[in-house]
């Protein structure tokens, strides 16, 4: 059985950004768009709603006559609250993937960079959730007091003022990823045009983007837990990433 496919997008929140002109832009990008994701000419969606008291506002959007649905996160704009610069103050989107396996290479070449730029993202994947779980045994053996399957993977989680898999950190490799150029120095310690360089003899896909990198590393679908873990060694070590 096929682990669930997940688009999940990530946007610094900024104190001076307007969350509705951000959700707004995102939708109308995806007007009239042809294919699973695309929303009707005459779609009309309302604006996310930041209840009192909280720091997140949460909203669902449901593509219509679609299987799709998108979860959006956005955070409060307070210089108080956002203290940090750390994956936890991200706006998040979130889509768990309902797609016909004809359209998974247009998701992973085509819509994947356009729904970076609609969202303005720092990092933009598509992901196979159940194996990046389990290879970066993100706490649930330790917590479960079993051995971890990943000690690489806990030993960089645990460094003094790693963002694991944030702002300033790439630990976890998916079929298909955008990163932005300061994504790629603070994490990577080089830019994008050096990702390219390194890893477009072996990726399936590389291109330099919306200021940013755009890769594919596999375009198989039916891609066992084995065959993940391979490619996540493969190009963690072309990139030096991991202490693979």
């Amino acid at each position: 059985m096929q682990p669930r496919l997940l688009l999940q997008l990530f946007h610094r929140a900024q104190v001076d950004e307007d969350v509705y002109t951000i959700h707004r832009n995102f939708v109308s990008a995806w007007i009239g768009v042809a294919g699973p994701f695309g929303l009707p000419a005459s779609f009309e969606d309302d604006d996310p709603v930041m209840p009192e008291g909280e720091l997140v506002a949460v909203k669902h959007l449901k593509i219509p006559g679609g299987k799709n649905r998108y979860s959006f996160k956005y955070k409060f704009r307070s210089e108080k609250f956002l203290t940090k610069d750390a994956s936890a103050f991200d706006d998040v989107v979130t889509c768990q993937l309902k797609i016909e396996e004809s359209q998974y290479s247009d998701l992973l070449h085509v819509w994947l960079p356009k729904f970076a730029a609609s969202f303005k993202c720092y990092r933009a994947q598509v992901s196979m959730s159940e194996y990046a779980f389990d290879f970066t045994d993100w706490g649930w053996n330790e917590w479960s007091g079993r051995p971890t399957t990943n000690p690489v993977y806990h030993r960089i989680k645990n460094g003094a003022g790693v963002d694991i898999d944030g702002r300033n950190n790439i630990f976890t490799l998916h079929p298909a990823m955008f990163w932005d150029e300061e994504l790629c120095v603070n994490a990577l310690g080089f830019g994008a045009t050096e990702v390219e360089r390194r890893i477009k003899k072996d990726a399936s896909h590389v291109e330099l983007i919306n200021g940013g990198i755009h890769i594919v590393l596999s375009t198989k679908l039916q891609m066992s837990f084995e065959d993940y873990v391979e490619m996540n060694k493969h190009f963690g070590r072309l990139l030096d990433i991991g202490g693979y």
